[in-house]
């Protein structure tokens, strides 16, 4: 298997455990507890304090996890489409011709300005690249 192919079905699998985790959070939202609270005034009637939800940690973690494994499975499939893309276009590419042709009188270092054999790489002066 291909480094590019991979990296697709890794980028697949956090995005398939990002819905499954997002779907689990959503399934642990039915029982969340729903806390009431009230009191009695003077003369009797019930008064509502305040109510409280509890969505506990088997809700949170898997929805933020869900979301994270989603964005980056999304995103390393989109990268991992864009290498490919990239690698076709390189595989229909020729080599280019990477020797020195054959020069013929004097050459200098346009560095130092060293007079160098016509055949020369390096420059025997400065050592650079001519």
């Amino acid at each position: 298997m291909k480094k590019w192919e991979q990296s697709l079905v890794s980028g697949a699998f956090g995005l398939v455990i990002g819905v499954v985790l997002l779907a689990w959070a959503f399934q642990a939202v039915e029982p969340i507890e729903l806390n009431v609270y009230t009191h009695k005034n003077i003369i009797g009637e019930e008064i509502l304090d305040r109510v409280e939800t509890g969505f506990g940690v088997f809700f949170i973690l898997p929805l933020v996890g869900g979301i994270l494994l989603i964005g980056v499975g999304i995103a390393e499939m989109g990268a991992t489409w864009d290498i490919r893309k990239l690698e076709k276009q390189i595989e229909g590419l020729e080599p280019k011709d990477v020797t020195k042709p054959e020069v013929k009188g004097k050459l200098f270092c346009r560095y130092c300005g060293k007079e160098n054999k016509p055949d020369a790489i390096y420059c025997e002066g400065c050592g650079k690249n001519l």
